[in-house]
């Protein structure tokens, strides 16, 4: 039995709104229906900082079962100069996982973004991947790394603006 956890952050500025979790019923993979789990988060829309800071949204799902996937999106981060942003998801178990550091250049947004370990193009790929990032793409970190951990405690979604000199033009 598979068990697929999405976390579906948005909103205004940065947010974390919801957590579906598909969990398949029936006898075996042949038989399997997905059910879906939606948990709220409370605390967004949330102001990123123009540098210098770091603002997380907490989200709690209360289900506990084995995960066996997990994916983000769709991501909805306005901001400008998204190259800044260094962003992490960190789960109940004390796992951190890198979704995306500088990535984007001079460029703006993330509108519907969906980060899932198989997708065809990475989000660091600045071939195929720009901003505003718009469409599925795999993390830079794996995803896969919260497989076989808890889903129930609290969630946080980690945006981080480091130290850097103000660019012109923000």
């Amino acid at each position: 039995m598979k068990l697929t956890m999405l976390l579906w952050p948005a909103a205004a500025g940065v947010g974390l709104a919801t957590l579906l979790a598909f969990l398949p019923l029936g006898g075996g993979p042949s038989s399997a229906q997905d059910t879906c789990l939606v948990y709220s988060s409370t605390d967004i829309p949330k102001d990123i900082p123009a540098i210098n800071g770091t603002v997380t949204s907490t989200l709690t799902v209360t289900d506990s079962f084995t995960l066996t996937d997990v994916n983000v999106g769709p991501l909805n981060i306005t901001h400008t100069w998204v190259a800044d942003l260094q962003v992490h998801l960190n789960s109940p178990d004390n796992v951190r996982v890198e979704l995306f550091t500088n990535v984007g250049d001079d460029r703006d947004d993330f509108v519907g973004t969906v980060l899932d370990d198989a997708a065809a193009e990475s989000i660091g790929n600045t071939a195929v991947a720009s901003a505003p990032f718009t469409g599925t793409f795999s993390p830079e970190g794996m995803l896969s790394t919260f497989v076989g951990g808890a889903s129930a405690g609290s969630w946080q979604l980690e945006i981080r603006i480091p130290n850097v000199p103000a660019k012109w033009g923000r």
